[in-house]
Order: structure tokens, then sequence, then C-alpha cells
């Protein structure tokens, strides 16, 4: 419903998608090498979930049903047999999938065959949207999933639209902030000349129904939400920040976490900004000095090329970029209001528009340097 479904796939030849696919699967292999399949913390909860509905026990509050489709597939591999690190298969699959429709979605509007390639390659080692494919965690399978979703909804026409429905309906299913598509597509079609009224009165149903199944969530388990982070004023989960120095008015009981930030508003600005900042600082003052270097350049040069894509779909009046910068502003309000994770994976899902705008860039940049080699050409010749 964005653009139109001119998506001239053929840009790339064998000999590119070989090159890509390649060096991704080197990527992995060196991840692989490096971190191995992770099956502990959190990715025992929901291997220990599989494991009792095989048994027979489908216990099921409203909290668990925001992890239920990563939970389904867990179920589908003790059924066949297979133990749980073959999760691992299925995430490295999907993955491979995720870069095929991140292509897709970057030919919408990018016509350079080289430029292609090369943010593919960028694509397929991101060290920070890559490194969780060995992790059994949602976040991994979210992101891809996302990034396919993206492709559906930017390439419009009548099968685009009603793939998007499906991950609507689907992406909440695999985490929370998987309400945030519906939110997405509602702010992205209200914006576009062809925006429907019946789909924006749907689009609001569904967030009230999706609104009533977070308030069942949070009323049925009390640990499911934290709320003492803002009362805390961390800026990364369970880590002290020192932003209570700020604090003009002391908490009170009875006052509420929103009256506390309200009656805060040097404190809260500074926690709001730090978590923001956060959102895209894959560095961690606990991580080692290396470690928070090469993630600085890594960091340096993706979010560089976002912003000559941010600058070329501006100059080029796409609505493309209105949308991908919608959808990365949507996808960092959950970290902003409540706190970034100490690990970063809470990323994912910006990331998902933030490299979009990375490919954007590089095509900028490449057909700069097309144009200034040929104009010297010519002036030379």
């Amino acid at each position: 419903m964005v653009i139109s479904a001119d998506n001239k796939t053929g840009l790339l030849k064998p000999k590119d998608r070989l090159l890509i696919y390649t060096i991704w699967l080197v990527a992995q292999i060196v991840l692989l090498a490096a971190f191995g399949i992770n099956d502990q913390i959190d990715a025992q909860k929901y291997i220990g979930r599989s494991g009792e509905i095989v048994a027979g026990r489908w216990e099921m509050g409203w909290s668990d049903l925001f992890y239920s489709g990563y939970v389904f597939i867990h179920v589908l591999l003790r059924l066949a047999g297979l133990p749980p690190k073959s999760m691992y298969v299925v995430q490295l699959l999907l993955s491979a999938v995720g870069l095929h429709y991140f292509l897709r979605t970057l030919s919408l509007w990018v016509r350079s065959r080289p430029a292609l390639v090369i943010a593919g390659i960028l694509y397929g080692c991101c060290f920070p949207a890559q490194q969780w494919v060995g992790y059994l965690l949602t976040d991994t399978v979210f992101f891809n999933l996302l990034t396919i979703a993206l492709y559906y909804f930017l390439v419009g026409g009548a099968v685009g639209r009603k793939v998007s429905w499906v991950f609507i309906f689907l992406l909440p299913f695999f985490r929370p902030t998987g309400i945030l598509f519906a939110v997405f597509a509602a702010v992205c079609w209200l914006f576009t000349a062809r925006r429907s009224w019946k789909t924006l009165v749907l689009l609001l149903g569904v967030l009230m129904l999706w609104g009533g199944w977070v308030y069942l969530a949070l009323a049925g388990s009390k640990g499911y939400f934290y709320p003492y982070h803002n009362l805390e004023a961390t800026v990364i989960c369970g880590v002290p920040s020192g932003l209570q120095a700020y604090q003009r008015t002391p908490y009170r009981e009875g006052m509420g976490v929103a009256g506390y930030l309200w009656a805060n508003p040097g404190m809260t600005l500074r926690l709001f900004t730090l978590r923001l900042v956060e959102v895209f600082s894959m560095t961690r003052p606990y991580f080692s000095t290396v470690h928070n270097v090469v993630v600085r350049g890594i960091d340096f040069l993706y979010y560089g090329l976002a912003l000559v894509g941010v600058a070329g779909l501006f100059v080029k009046k796409d609505r493309t970029l209105g949308c991908l910068v919608a959808g990365m502003a949507i996808f960092c309000v959950p970290s902003v209001i409540f706190c970034m994770d100490w690990s970063g994976r809470f990323s994912l899902p910006v990331f998902c528009f933030l490299l979009l705008l990375m490919g954007s860039g590089v095509d900028v940049l490449y057909r700069r340097i097309a144009e200034r080699n040929k104009y010297l050409g010519k002036k030379t010749g």
C-alpha cells in the first residue's frame, strides 16, 4: 500500500546471491564457534513449557500466549523426536529466509545491483542482529518474521495487504511487542494517499482487542510486569543508574508510577533519553573494552549509512522514509517506557527498519561515487 509492486528481484544474479549467502553462512559459523547454542536462562522457560504441553499439561495464562508461537515450534520438534537444540536449525533457516526478504524489500526502491549486493552482505554479517541466531530465545524468530512482514506491508497490492493482516494477528504470539506491528500499520496507512477508513477502523478494533489481552496478562500474572524500574530510575533493567539524584519529589505510597515520573520531570527526561540512547547503543559498561570498541565501530558504519539513507529518501520525497522512521520510533517505545535489557536484544525489532535505511544509504553512496567517476572519466577523456 506504500509502494507499488514493481519488485525487480532480477537485479541480483545467481552469483550475487551465492556470494551474499556464503558470507552470511561464514558469519553464522563464526558466531556458532564463538558462542555456541545457548539454551539457558529464558530459553529454559520455553523449552520447559513445550515439555509440559507434550506431557499433556496445557494450562496457559494470558501472558504465556505472547510466546506461544515460539513454544509451539518447540512442541513440534519434540513430537518429531528432536532435541530442544534442534531449534537452532529452525532459527538458522529462518535467518536465511529473512535475508531473502530483506533483499526483496530493498529492491522495491533500490535499483543498483552492486548496492544490493553490498547491503545484503552488510545485513548478513551484522553482528547486533545475527548474534542471536544461536540463542534459543524468541528474539531472532520475531526479528525475521518482522522482516518478512515488512516486505509484504511495503509491497502493497491485494496479496501484500492480505499477508500483512496475517502478520498483524501472528506476531503478538511470538513477542508482546508484536502488537506494535498493528500500531505501525495504522500509522503508515493513515498517512498514505490511498488510506482506507474501513481498514483503519478495523485496525482500531484489533488494537482494542490486543489492549484487552495486555490487561488480562497483567491482571493474571502479578510477576509479569515489574513497575519498579521506573521508580528506581534504571536505564538498563536491574542496573543502578544514579538518576535518582535528580529526584525532586520522593515517591509516596499510592502515588502511582505515572504520577511519580510527572512529579520529577528532570529525572524523567534524563531517564527516557538515556533509555532511547541505549536502544541504539550496543555497548554496555560491563562488556569488555574490546567488545565495546568492535561494537562502536559497527554502530558507526551501520548508523552512518542509515543516516545517509534517511537523507536520500528525504530528498526523493519517498514515502518509504516516513514508514521506516515511524517503525523505528514505535518499536523504541517499550524500552523507553520500561527499561532496556542488559544485552541489547530488545533492539532487534528496531534493526529491521534501521537495516533497510542502511541499504538505502549504500545505494545513495554507490550512485554518488558512480556518477563522480563517470563525470571524471568524461572530463579526462
